[in-house]
């Protein structure tokens, strides 16, 4: 019905504002302006765009990675957002099989491991990391990177953020 419709528009928008009140610097992943903009690097990394959720992506595959320079604010703790499609799976290629799974560095010190295995059906979703205190302290910018090893992928990513606030 339209209410429910009117209901669910009220609510996309109001998360989308929260999450943008407490963002500190963002980058949209194949997206060439953002990603120069981040000092994007990278070694084995893919991107393009996924029509069903009409956004680009990015990963990495066997031993590569891809990383952006991110703004932080020095004296409060900060949170990776970032953000994955469900659908997500084991990739078939070139006769060898690609696991998600894949390590989440800040300035080279690993916060995260993360795992996509096609358990949140076909939409985007989030998870957001605590980046320790230590990690950002005193600092403006951190170095984000992603890194897969042999036989894994990184990603793909579909959007990452540094917030300032812990949110869902």
């Amino acid at each position: 019905s339209e209410e429910v419709y009117e209901k669910y528009l009220t609510k996309e928008q109001t998360e989308m504002e929260k999450l943008q009140s407490v963002t500190i610097d963002s980058v949209q992943p194949h997206e060439q302006q953002p990603e120069v903009d981040h000092l994007f690097k990278t070694q084995n990394s893919q991107s393009g765009y996924l029509n069903l959720v009409h956004k680009g992506w990015r990963d990495s595959r066997g031993d590569g990675f891809f990383s952006y320079e991110m703004a932080v604010e020095p004296e409060k703790e900060m949170y990776l957002h970032v953000t994955y499609f469900g659908g997500d799976r084991v990739l078939h290629l070139d006769g060898k099989a690609y696991i998600r799974e894949f390590n989440i560095l800040v300035d080279g010190t690993e916060i995260a491991k993360q795992t996509l295995n096609e358990d949140m059906s076909d939409n985007l979703f989030d998870v957001v990391y605590t980046i320790p205190f230590r990690l950002t302290a005193g600092k403006e910018k951190i170095e984000v990177k992603f890194v897969s090893g042999e036989g894994k992928i990184a990603g793909g990513v579909y959007g990452v953020r540094v917030i300032n606030d812990k949110i869902k």
